[in-house]
């Protein structure tokens, strides 16, 4: 499985990676020894949690190297006349008229909160393909909605 990453999704998930292996693993792992003092740690709460808290570090770590190792990164198009993956739009919610920018990446890379969207979500389904001033029905769990594209960098 191939995973479309941004340039800058990629990095991130490598600074990621960075900090789980430099500070919160060792972190953890110390946690796990520090609890194992206890002579019954196997009915130790805190031994339970610390060593919760490791295997959680550790499965993050094989998912993020897992996808960095599956990576393909996106190229960015600079003279874009329709949305495809790795397209920034700015659209517009008809008839409210609430703007919007979002990018549109891969799953992995996905974060609505920072202005990245997945490919495999309705709005960027909707998306695809559309050209700037194109009114594009989005077809969501609530109902459909209606866009009009402003601009795609």
């Amino acid at each position: 499985m191939k995973y479309p990453l941004t340039e800058q999704g990629l990095n991130k998930l490598k600074e990621e990676l960075k900090t789980l292996e430099s500070v919160k693993r060792p972190i953890a792992n110390n946690r796990v020894k520090a609890a194992r003092r206890f002579c019954d740690f196997n009915e130790n709460a805190t031994f339970q949690e610390a060593v919760q808290e490791l295997a959680q570090i550790d499965k993050r770590r094989k998912q993020i190297e897992h996808i960095i190792r599956h990576a393909t990164i996106i190229e960015k198009d600079t003279k874009e006349t329709t949305i495809k993956l790795g397209s920034t739009v700015t659209f517009q919610e008809l008839p409210h008229h609430h703007t919007e920018t979002y990018t549109i990446v891969g799953k992995a890379e996905a974060n609505p909160l920072e202005g990245s969207i997945s490919i495999e979500s309705p709005f960027a389904k909707g998306l695809l393909g559309a050209k700037r001033n194109d009114i594009v029905p989005i077809y969501t769990p609530e109902g459909e909605i209606k866009v009009k594209v402003l601009a795609i960098y």
